[in-house]
């Protein structure tokens, strides 16, 4: 108490899923307005859903470990998964399957790429399915998700060069393209480096850079 006494002690109590799904619906609802399909738009409160839902599942399924001590998530991560969508434009995401592949993607970019064995990843597969089939109508399936040969990638690397308003986010569906403009990056960066360097753009290290 003679220690505390010099401080001001603020307890924040976490929101609950109600006043995330008000806060998230607000900000994804509203970017979805300007120029999106109307179904699109109605899977806005699905897509809110589903990221609280998987937000809290994770939290008390995945816990950390001293194998797995990075294994903490928080709020944050669920606003990333809603700030990674914002960044499309509506000429680029035209489908409702469009849209649900992008929530796919901006949440294994927050989750699944820190999960550390095949396990936790099989396990977040699994949900993604489920959450996708109950809070978005079931658009995609296990296989169109995370099907043998599928790859669900977005980003705004594709046209070398563009800077600002230029560089369109947007959805991968060439890989090998998208491979080639990776080594095509690299290239690049070891003609004007000092320090080369020499790398292999597997599928998981591609996952990271997405």
């Amino acid at each position: 108490p003679r220690f505390t006494r010099h401080f001001t002690m603020l307890a924040l109590p976490q929101p609950d899923d109600e006043n995330m799904r008000t806060i998230f619906g607000s900000i994804l609802g509203g970017f979805l307005k300007e120029g999106f399909a109307t179904d699109q738009q109605m899977m806005c409160a699905g897509i809110v859903s589903a990221s609280v839902e998987m937000y809290r599942r994770i939290c008390a399924e995945l816990l950390p470990t001293p194998s797995k001590s990075h294994y903490t998530f928080n709020l944050r991560d669920t606003a990333k998964v809603v700030q990674g969508m914002l960044m499309v434009r509506s000429n680029s995401v035209t489908t409702k399957q469009a849209l649900a592949r992008l929530w796919v993607h901006e949440a294994s970019r927050v989750f699944s790429d820190r999960m550390t064995n095949n396990e936790d990843k099989e396990y977040f597969n699994g949900m993604v399915t489920e959450l996708v089939g109950r809070h978005l109508g079931g658009v995609l399936t296990h296989d169109e998700l995370f099907g043998e040969g599928v790859h669900n990638f977005f980003g705004d690397y594709m046209k070398m060069g563009a800077e600002g308003n230029d560089r369109v986010y947007e959805e991968i569906t060439d890989v090998q393209k998208m491979l080639k403009v990776f080594d095509d990056y690299l290239d690049e960066h070891n003609l004007s480096s000092k320090s080369p360097m020499n790398l292999v753009f597997f599928m998981d290290a591609v996952g990271h850079i997405t």
